[in-house]
Order: C-alpha cells, then sequence, then structure tokens
C-alpha cells in the first residue's frame, strides 16, 4: 500500500477522507497506550489491535479505489455546491454540474462518504456552521442564509437534529 493512500484513509481534513476511516486512529491510539504501559499483557493485546488495524485498513483501501476521474467528477459537485449555496442544488443539478448521471453521482458519494449526495451535503453545511458559531462573529440568522437555509428557524432545526442542541445552545457551550 502507498504512503498517499495512507495519508487519504487517515486525514480528517481531507475531501477524500474514506469514510470510516475515524475509526483506525482510536486503534492506533489504543496500541500506543499498551506500548507505554508495558503490562504483561501488552504483547497479545497489541498483536491482537494489530489484526483489528490492519483487517479494517485493507477495508477503507479498498473502499477508497476511486479512479481520480471519479474524484473530478465528486470534486465538481461539491465545488458547485459550495458556489451555489442558496438556492440549495439538487442531487440532479449536482449531476449535471459533474457531468455525469444522478445515480452515478449518488452511487460515488455512497461508496466515498457512506451518505447520499443531499445529506453528506446537509452534514458539511452544519459542521461549517459549527465554526461560524465558534468563531462568534455573526448572528445565528446570518450564518443561516449564508449557508442557504431558508430562515433562521429552519437552520436551527436542522442543527438542533444533527447536533442535539439549538445554535445559540452551542454558542453559549462554546464561551463557558
Amino acid at each position: 500500500m502507498e504512503v498517499e493512500h495512507l495519508q487519504v484513509l487517515l486525514d480528517p481534513a481531507s475531501r477524500r477522507t474514506a469514510a470510516g476511516a475515524q475509526e483506525l486512529v482510536p486503534l492506533l491510539e489504543q496500541m500506543l497506550d499498551e506500548f507505554e504501559t508495558a503490562t504483561p499483557e501488552s504483547e497479545a493485546l497489541v498483536k491482537g489491535l494489530l489484526q483489528v488495524f490492519l483487517a479494517k485498513l485493507v477495508r477503507r483501501w479498498r473502499e477508497a479505489q476511486v479512479s481520480d476521474a471519479a474524484w473530478r467528477y465528486i470534486d465538481r459537485a461539491l465545488d458547485y455546491a459550495d458556489a451555489h449555496p442558496q438556492p440549495w442544488p439538487t442531487v440532479d443539478e449536482l449531476a449535471q454540474a459533474a457531468g455525469i448521471g444522478k445515480s452515478r453521482l449518488h452511487q460515488l458519494f455512497l461508496r466515498r462518504f457512506a451518505q447520499a449526495p443531499a445529506r453528506y451535503l446537509m452534514q458539511r453545511r452544519l459542521d461549517r456552521a459549527r465554526s461560524m458559531l465558534s468563531a462568534g462573529r455573526e448572528s445565528v440568522t446570518d450564518i443561516a442564509l449564508k449557508l442557504g437555509f431558508s430562515s433562521s428557524q429552519h437552520f436551527a432545526t436542522a442543527f438542533k437534529q444533527h447536533s442535539g442542541m439549538t445554535p445559540t445552545q452551542f454558542r453559549q457551550t462554546v464561551y463557558l
């Protein structure tokens, strides 16, 4: 396996992070902890964790085998979505911008992100909302409108479903 593939698999900031790769990092941390504590059971535990890690890594690597052409389609769709937050682009519009069919786009998103395009884009918007709320420079309404929500109420409802708290509650926890 090439080093670039590992970087893609494990880099949480990358658009190309394989779905579920975040489960690999805790395994590495647990192995490191076992090396540091070095109890009599550590060797057996590390061997077991290493087997699980390698099995999951191979699975992620197989899932990550999306061609460069397929990545260009995904990148085009995401670029279009970023450039057109209002009104939210439909999956048909994303597919058209990417230059592929709607079902192929859906298939690529599922394979790459383990989510349908609309759900993935909603999660990206809500992740951006958390960052914007943490910065504290803009009102909840301004954030909602910048991210393409039809109203601050629609934004608050989606945010609460995703985060378990309203945007205002989230902002208050950041500043405690």
